[in-house]
């Protein structure tokens, strides 16, 4: 499923359970023991101005291939048209993920807003992303650890299995379901009360958006809107965010207590490193939140230094995610 869905009624006050603090302390602990409090506070100065370039070219790409689709209906157009937007679709993703931390911009309304402007061509909230996320955060290694998206060695033994999870089928029919369930006044488990109107919100956003989009292709009988934004999403986009976020925890130690051992980082090249916004160097990130994903690889040594799990590039890292995959599978 694309979202846990456990639910509760929005009256419910229970939102974060008495174990996350002690979770947070441990992961706390461990970065102190790398980082002293100045370092990781120096190192956690945001930059306007990268901030900004990310997010113009974000803008800009998205308004480069619709127009490119606009002046020309080819059939090779349309096709690097829906390539490119998926991939820029799928690295929005990646930065609605550094705008939850409040690592993109100093204003907490700017990330709100523009991290829910990246994650809507893919029908994905900002406040129910942050949510989910944050627990992650507190649980990640423990038997409480559940995020938005769910990543599971169980998806790999099979293709059927393989191509549902990658191409995520369930995104529409869950966005669905989470939406009735918001409109009859029941929330996601995770979501905090001082969140839910805003969750409410932009659901209903999300869904005007897509509304007055397929509204439009039908009154001006036009294919742009599926060619610019349903098949990049669908076709390219889920299966590209599947493998950015596969080498994050997959065949690590799933319930060991250490962010070091529990959680992947590797090494990559410029271009990769931009368009996942450096989620490689996933260890650092898990232990220095507050540093924006740029700044991550300074960290990148100390993290060799002190025993982190750290692959030699992204294939290795699946190399031994197709293991620990199939020793799954034998054991069971």
């Amino acid at each position: 499923m694309v979202y846990w869905i456990r639910s509760k009624p929005c009256m419910d006050s229970l939102a974060v359970h008495s174990y996350d603090a002690g979770l947070a302390g441990r992961t706390n602990q461990e970065a102190l023991s790398l980082l002293t409090a100045k370092e990781i506070r120096i190192h956690s100065t945001k930059n306007l101005r990268y901030s900004l370039f990310k997010t113009i070219a974000y803008f800009f790409a998205i308004a480069f291939f619709a127009y490119i689709y606009a002046i020309s209906h080819d059939a090779l157009v349309a096709l690097v048209v829906i390539v490119g937007m998926g991939v820029v679709f799928a690295h929005g993703l990646e930065l609605q993920h550094e705008a939850l931390h409040g690592n993109l911009f100093q204003s907490a309304r700017a990330n709100r807003v523009l991290g829910f402007l990246f994650g809507l061509p893919m029908l994905v909230s900002y406040t129910h992303y942050r949510s989910y996320h944050f627990h992650h955060h507190r649980a990640v290694g423990s038997k409480h650890d559940e995020e938005l998206v769910n990543y599971s060695l169980a998806a790999l033994h099979s293709v059927p299995n393989l191509i549902c999870r990658a191409w995520n089928i369930n995104r529409i029919p869950t966005f669905i379901q989470i939406f009735v369930s918001l409109a009859k006044g029941t929330c996601p488990v995770r979501v905090k009360i001082e969140d839910q109107r805003r969750l409410w919100f932009e659901y209903c956003a999300i869904l005007a958006a897509v509304s007055l989009c397929f509204a439009a292709a039908i009154y001006f009988q036009t294919w742009t809107i599926v060619v610019i934004w349903v098949l990049p999403w669908l076709l390219v986009a889920e299966p590209l965010h599947f493998l950015i976020e596969l080498p994050e925890h997959l065949g690590c130690e799933q319930f060991d207590a250490s962010i070091l051992r529990n959680t992947r980082s590797y090494p990559s090249g410029w271009l990769w490193g931009y368009l996942i916004n450096h989620n490689n160097l996933h260890i650092e990130h898990h232990l220095f939140p507050t540093v924006p994903a740029h700044k991550l690889i300074v960290l990148s040594s100390a993290i060799r230094s002190a025993g982190g799990h750290c692959s030699v590039g992204y294939f290795a890292a699946i190399t031994e995610i197709r293991a620990a995959a199939r020793a799954a599978q034998q054991s069971s």
